[in-house]
């Protein structure tokens, strides 16, 4: 009986042994299997870090295609710029020919103030007018050179609009996929529409509207700049000042450029204040800046000689209630001919959709 029990004793410490082993090897396999999932698993991740990295590459190549074909396009064209109408007037009127530059720019200067003081309010449009003729100066290899500059400064500063704008939206994410698409995108509107004729290709066009315009962005430009953090506070001076100069310059141009700058000044100040939570003493005084020359812009005696010139004899409140409903008018034909005969609509819409999608990523920020 002695001898039974040390063989089921044995045979149960062989058993033990058999399990401890089987279980062993068990864990290895699944040890094994876990790490090969693993494997896969970061095999797969890294090819999708990497597709998705060749096609944000990708995405980059094609806007940075478009952009380049875009503005080659308009600049060349530019070139080909021919005198026409105002040009002649303006360049006759100043009444100098030729002259050293320092008599040039006194005769710009007076004839700014005659328009000033006879026809608009335009100061800084009608000085660039007057001082970057051809016709005063040296013909047409000046005005191929100045239309091609002002296409090229429009496109720069917008440019460098889109760019510094989605930065504060992306939180200072680089994302270039994404800044070159929306710049793609605004830019294919703008030169979706007929009216660029007038400004890339008319050279008083491109005096009272484009070039203040330039100007107006490279001030918005300098505005969103002087409010970045992480630059010191010197250098955000500097960046204000050159934002009120350059406003307080755009709002020289066409009223309709004047309008444009105050009201992206206002809208900046405000969003600025909404998110940090405090008054910026620069961002009102750029804001004023830009509002005090739309009001010597508007205030100019020329513009009422101009209206009682072409008012018929009509009163000022009648003129007023015209002015209106043409405003009314403008607005409705124009929103309803963009929207109809461009792609102003499909790309607002993408817009609207890139907006959404930042606006998730971001967890419901200012996108």
């Amino acid at each position: 009986m002695r001898e039974n029990i040390n063989k089921g004793e044995s045979s149960k410490a062989g058993d033990d042994t058999v399990g401890r082993k089987c279980r062993k090897r068990r864990r290895n396999t699944e040890l094994a299997d876990k790490g090969e999932r693993i494997m896969d698993k970061a095999d797969r991740g890294t090819i999708l870090v990497k597709f998705g990295q060749y096609g944000k590459r990708a995405v980059v190549a094609l806007n940075a295609l478009l952009i380049l074909f875009m503005v080659y396009v308009v600049t060349v064209s530019a070139g080909y710029t021919v005198l026409l109408g105002d040009d002649y007037t303006h360049g006759v009127r100043v009444g100098v020919f030729n002259v050293p530059l320092l008599q040039y720019a006194a005769a710009s200067v007076r004839y700014m103030k005659e328009i000033y003081l006879d026809w608009q309010g335009t100061y800084f449009a009608m000085f660039l007018q007057a001082f970057l003729s051809p016709i005063n100066n040296y013909g047409m290899g000046q005005l191929r050179i100045v239309m091609m500059v002002n296409a090229l400064l429009f496109f720069a500063a917008l440019f460098g609009v889109v760019w510094i704008f989605t930065g504060f939206a992306l939180r200072n994410e680089r994302a270039a996929h994404i800044r070159l698409t929306v710049f793609s995108i605004i830019l294919f509107s703008i030169l979706d529409a007929d009216v660029f004729t007038e400004i890339f290709f008319w050279y008083s066009g491109a005096m009272s509207y484009s070039i203040p315009f330039s100007v107006a962005l490279l001030a918005i430009l300098c505005f969103l700049l002087s409010n970045n953090d992480s630059y010191s506070d010197k250098k955000r001076t500097i960046l204000a000042v050159a934002a009120a100069v350059l406003g307080f310059l755009a709002a020289g141009g066409s009223l309709a450029v004047s309008g444009t700058g105050c009201y992206a000044f206002v809208l900046l100040t405000v969003g600025f204040y909404l998110i940090m939570r405090k008054i910026s003493v620069r961002n009102i005084i750029i804001t004023a800046t830009g509002i005090v020359g739309a009001l010597v812009n508007t205030i100019a005696p020329g513009n009422f000689s101009r209206h009682t010139y072409n008012s018929g004899g009509d009163s000022h409140a009648w003129r007023l209630l015209q002015s209106v409903k043409w405003a009314v008018k403008t607005v409705w034909g124009e929103t309803d001919r963009l929207t109809k005969e461009t792609m102003f609509g499909v790309m607002l819409l993408a817009m609207i959709l890139i907006g959404i999608r930042l606006s998730k990523k971001l967890g419901g920020g200012i996108a």
